[in-house]
């Protein structure tokens, strides 16, 4: 039984659990004793029963309204699962109560004067109108009934679900009293009374006007109806809309705290207990102590200036936001698609609706964002405000999970083994919080995808099997899952399931946050030891600053530094991070005493070091991302720091812990706040470092990997004659994962490359074509052999490579890159592309070979193969096509399109390719019936201009798909095609088309040629035949002369060996219109071409065949003459 759609029957249930004498009293009431009874005793109570919906006294409104009554009284001490059955059973009783006294109330006095005849009786009990009334009750039971929830409030759900109840009970009711005769006594009185409009438009009319004022009531003593009805406006009454709007505007900007306030509401009437069970009580704790962090650790040189970091509760400012509900055609990942999305600016009222449906235990609430959009701080408030009374949250950081493969309980328990010390079981936690809501907080999605190294496309579902699970153990759990945005298409959102994504903050926001700052920053702003943040100036950097976790990071750094400018006045996103981590490190270096020289000057020196703190820090980014984890242990890091630092060996294998200090390069790495010890973790052992946001490690990456290239060109450029030129360190740091999995480090990449002069441009994009050419070439992994991050094999590695070499050279190239600009000296560039495809795929993993595929596309232009960048993102159910295209093997590209396309019914708007879009419209039509606005235009103008070999084969079976509902303008230029083929087997194909349009034969008397002497298949010569004997049955006049002539010369010339069928599935096709007859002849032709080759062969001398005409069916009479004289 589901609480956010509930029947009436089940409501009135729920509603007599606890007075049976009211149940049975309503059951009378409603005639459900005279259901399924066909005894004439019965017919009385079961009229009397439909015309007591409609009694002026109300008896029926009366029983449901003190029904309600009691659910307010009940409400206030229920909680959890109890609460949300009654509240939907509630809800269910107005609307239906709503309906009865509207329809009580349109008949009005009239009702009283009807009178019933024993002819009425009879035909109640004869089926003329049991029928109906069994029908209208039924549906009264029956149809659950949606509750409002977040996603749909009260204006909402009452024209998609209230309003449709009542027109179709409206409409059942009517039918059934207009079985009666006395009915039609009144009834045009009660019409003519009603300015014209129809009878049951006048009913729903008033039950929705009854229904608004019942559910006015409701939501003043029922805080969940109030909830619902604020999410669109619905004004329940003016003194709760004046505090609500007092309320929004004191709490909007702050964490989250109407929405606690809300639903502690919801045992407002009674004294608020906070849980004693110990395991709800260490929760409730933990969670509560979430809102006294720091919004970020700053460095001891920060602390020393006076600067104060905010709280989570003070420094949180609630976000606008956009919001859908998931169905097949959406696209979560897609900014133009969100752009058509609603919008809200009231967080907290959103998930108070939210959590106080019982729709959030059916599928996930999918909380979505972009790098710094602030979803984790939000899963920490939430689990923070969300009051212990009512929920018992528990807040999992995915990226903590001891095994991230585990399933979702196992993954929530292995939590909270760790951030309890053992103690707290999920199970007893769960059976603990029978009264109140449990919700579970799945934190980053995206970070599990990068622990396991899979796309997690099941997660989703797994969650929503957990919640199904927990609901039938009588533990519904409400679960949110964050994530960025940029991963939801390979998410794989289940249908139905709210998501909500979270946007950049609006200038009103930036100036709230910037005001915070300054407050809990306002002693030292006032000693001078910190700079005051100008709104102004953070605003001019655009939508940069609308970012949270950019804002932190411009507040922390502009406490001392000023921000940078842009000759526009706006700066770009590498700009900003540049100016943050660059200068931070600068600004650190500068603070701590160098090493003397006399080689370089104090600040050269100076930049020299910030230069080599830089890289320590790109090591380390680099260790996170090659290994595919959010963290790594400083055991790993050392490794990665020695090779690539020259240091001197690793640190051995067989420590599971660091037992002495770290070394000076790790110390360094661990002093700056934007990379601190990560939280506590079962995925690694011993010390681990993490970033603020993985962000900053894709920068790090973007900087160094363009500065390496352009230390090659430089290098290659300078190096005297002799000399050896290396790419050893790019292979090393580059032949592990692909760049393309790190959402920003591509877009950080090509805005650094933009910045960069024109002639360095130039160079790097040179280098990068020397590099693919010869990277197959590598024998080695070089001088960095200690750095195998990864552990993969020297053919992997150089397959992680090229990969990367060919996103790196089409993301900064402005345009496709041709084959021959890259293919070795005397090799066919093709046959060389086609073997470097078959490399790649070889050597890269699924998910390394998916963002190759997602990465790079090749084109042909004027004959001229080249690669370039691809635009859209791929479709993992048509991988195949697309690794066959990245090969330049269109044919089997096709195939497998189609086969794909037949096989999953998945299609694409386009698939960047003319004939494979027209092909794929085609087959979508053929086997899935899916033939969408604009398909069959754009298959006529494909049949008119471009069919192919390849490709007429299918435009022939699209005309003899839909040749019966075809204009005969499209049927003959799709024949033509078939013809153009030059293809008897095209002209077999297509009879059926021609006994739908006999003009056929008319404009293309090759036809009568092909069937009368092309034909020498037997299975040819009955398909054609019975299609020709079809159209002489249908046929008449001139338009059946060449069927007449056709059946004629094939009976001629197969006498004997023709098989005798039975005409009657035909006989009657000429009675029919031309629209019905048309589509009924291809189905009857294959079942008569059938037929032919079953039976067995009719001797010539009698066979009815020569005359071109079936036997009827019966036996056959032997026709053959007496010889026995």
């Amino acid at each position: 039984m589901s609480s956010s759609s509930m029947s009436f029957d089940t409501a009135r249930r729920i509603l007599g659990q606890r007075d049976p004498e009211w149940s049975n009293k309503l059951s009378a009431l409603l005639g459900l004793a005279a259901l399924g009874s066909g005894a004439v005793g019965f017919a009385v109570p079961a009229i009397k029963a439909g015309w007591g919906w409609i009694d002026q006294k109300n008896e029926l409104v009366s029983q449901l309204t003190s029904a309600v009554d009691r659910v307010r009284d009940r409400c206030l001490g229920a909680r959890g699962r109890e609460r949300h059955e009654l509240i939907a059973a509630a809800h269910t009783a107005v609307v239906t109560g709503a309906f009865f006294a509207a329809l009580s109330e349109v008949v009005g006095k009239k009702y009283a004067r009807l009178g019933l005849t024993e002819a009425e009786k009879q035909r109640l009990v004869s089926g003329s109108v049991d029928g109906d009334h069994e029908s209208m009750v039924s549906y009264l039971l029956n149809v659950p009934m949606p509750m409002p929830w977040a996603a749909c409030g009260f204006e909402t759900n009452l024209a998609a679900s209230v309003a449709p109840f009542y027109e179709n009970l409206t409409g059942r009711c009517l039918r059934f009293f207009r079985g009666l005769d006395a009915w039609q006594r009144i009834e045009p009185e009660i019409r003519d009374s009603d300015d014209g409009r129809t009878l049951a438009s006048v009913v729903v009319s008033r039950a929705i006007t009854r229904y608004r004022n019942d559910y006015r009531r409701l939501a003043a003593e029922v805080p969940e109806f109030g909830m619902w009805a604020l999410l669109d406006q619905f004004e329940h009454a003016t003194a709760a809309r004046k505090s609500a709007r007092q309320r929004s505007e004191e709490f909007q900007r702050r964490s989250l705290s109407l929405m606690e306030q809300l639903l502690a509401g919801l045992s407002r009437m009674r004294e608020r207990d906070l849980p004693t069970e110990r395991s709800r009580t260490i929760m409730a704790q933990r969670n509560r102590q979430l809102l006294s962090e720091p919004l970020a650790h700053v460095t001891k040189i920060d602390l020393e200036s006076g600067l104060s970091m905010p709280d989570t509760e003070t420094g949180y400012v609630n976000p606008r936001f956009q919001w859908a509900v998931m169905s097949g055609s959406s696209r979560a990942w897609d900014e133009e698609w969100w752009g058509q999305q609603r919008r809200g600016h009231r967080l907290d009222h959103f998930l108070a609706a939210y959590f106080t449906s019982a729709r959030s235990a059916e599928l996930p609430l999918v909380i979505l964002g972009h790098p710094g959009a602030g979803k984790s701080l939000l899963t920490k408030i939430m689990a923070a405000r969300l009051p212990p009374e009512h929920f018992t949250t528990v807040r999992v950081p995915l990226r903590q999970v001891r095994n991230p493969a585990a399933k979702i309980y196992e993954q929530i328990q292995d939590f909270l083994d760790d951030d309890t010390h053992l103690g707290v079981r999920w199970r007893d936690l769960s059976e603990a919080s029978r009264e109140a809501t449990r919700v579970v907080i799945l934190d980053g999605l995206d970070e599990l995808m990068q622990a396991t190294r899979t796309t997690e496309s099941g997660f989703l579902h797994e969650v929503r099997g957990f919640q199904e699970k927990e609901a039938k153990l009588g533990s519904p759990v409400s679960v949110v899952v964050t994530s960025r945005t940029v991963v939801a298409d390979i998410a794989n959102i289940p249908a139905g399931s709210l998501v909500v994504k979270l946007e950049d903050f609006d200038r009103n926001q930036v100036d709230h946050w910037v005001d915070m700052w300054n407050k809990v920053n306002q002693e030292p702003i006032r000693n001078g030891t910190v700079k005051p943040l100008a709104v102004d100036s953070v605003w001019a950097m655009g939508e940069l600053a609308r970012q949270p976790l950019l804002l932190l990071m411009l507040a922390v750094f502009g406490a001392t530094e000023d921000p940078p400018t842009g000759g526009d006045g706006q700066v770009t996103q590498a700009q900003v991070y540049q100016w943050l981590l660059n200068g931070y490190i600068a600004r650190e270096v500068a603070k701590t005493p160098g090493t003397a020289t006399n080689l370089l000057s104090e600040d050269e020196e100076i930049a020299a070091r910030a230069d080599h703190e830089l890289w320590q820090l790109a090591i380390a980014a680099f260790a996170m991302f090659n290994r595919g984890q959010q963290s790594v242990t400083g055991q790993d890091l050392n490794s990665d720091l020695a090779p690539m630092l020259r240091a001197g060996a690793a640190q051995g294998s067989h420590r599971k812990r660091l037992a002495q200090p770290l070394d000076p390069a790790i110390r360094t790495i661990a002093r700056f706040f934007f990379i601190h010890a990560a939280d506590v973790s079962g995925v690694v052992s011993g010390s681990s470092y993490e970033f603020l946001h993985a962000t900053f490690g894709e920068y790090l990456i973007a900087y160094h990997v363009l500065e390496q290239l352009k230390g090659l060109a430089d290098a290659r450029r300078r190096l005297p004659v002799g000399q050896e030129w290396t790419d050893d360190q790019f292979f090393a740091l580059l032949s592990h994962q692909q760049l393309s999995v790190g959402g920003a480090i591509m877009p950080f990449l090509r805005e650094l490359f933009e910045a960069a002069p024109t002639a360095q441009r130039r160079a790097i994009v040179a280098e990068l074509k020397v590099l693919v050419r010869f990277s197959q070439e590598r024998e080695g992994v070089g001088r960095f052999e200690g750095y195998n991050p990864s552990s993969r094999f020297l053919l992997g590695r150089v397959a992680a490579y090229l990969g990367n070499l060919l996103t790196l050279l089409t993301e900064l190239c402005d345009g496709p890159v041709p084959l021959d600009e890259l293919a070795p000296e005397g090799d066919d560039q093709l046959t060389w592309w086609r073997s470097t495809v078959r490399f790649l795929h070889a050597g890269l993993d699924d998910n390394g070979w998916t963002m190759l595929l997602s990465s790079i596309d090749l084109s042909v232009a004027d004959e001229v193969p080249a690669i370039g960048k691809r635009r859209a993102p791929i479709d993992r159910l048509l991988i195949h096509p697309y690794e066959a295209r990245l090969a330049g093997d269109p044919e089997r590209e096709l195939q497998l399109l189609l086969g794909a396309t037949a096989l999953h019914g998945r299609r694409l708007a386009h698939w960047g390719d003319g004939t494979g879009d027209v092909c794929m419209k085609i087959v979508s039509s053929l086997v899935h019936r899916d033939e969408r606005s604009g398909d069959h235009e754009a298959i006529m103008d494909a049949a008119a201009s471009s069919a192919s070999p390849e490709t007429g084969n299918l435009f022939v079976e699209y005309l003899v798909r839909h040749a019966g509902r075809l204009s005969y303008k499209d049927v003959r230029k799709l024949a033509q095609t078939a013809l153009w083929m030059n293809s008897t087997q095209a002209a077999v194909r297509i009879a059926p088309v021609v006994a739908q349009h006999p003009r056929l034969f008319i404009e293309y008397p090759r036809l009568l040629s092909i069937y009368e002497r092309g034909l020498t298949d037997a299975r040819e010569i009955a398909e054609v035949f019975a299609a020709m004997r079809v159209g002489l049955a249908v046929w008449q006049g001139d338009d059946a002369e060449a069927f007449k002539e056709i059946v004629g010369h094939l009976v001629a010339r197969q006498r004997g060996r023709w098989r005798e069928v039975a005409i009657q599935p035909i006989k009657g096709l000429s009675n029919l219109s031309i629209e019905v007859m048309r589509p009924a002849i291809p189905p009857l032709v294959a079942i008569l071409a059938d037929d032919y080759q079953r039976r067995p062969p009719v001797p010539a001398y009698y066979s009815s065949l020569s005359s071109g005409r079936h036997r009827e069916d019966g036996p056959v009479q032997d026709r053959r003459p007496d010889r026995s004289n």
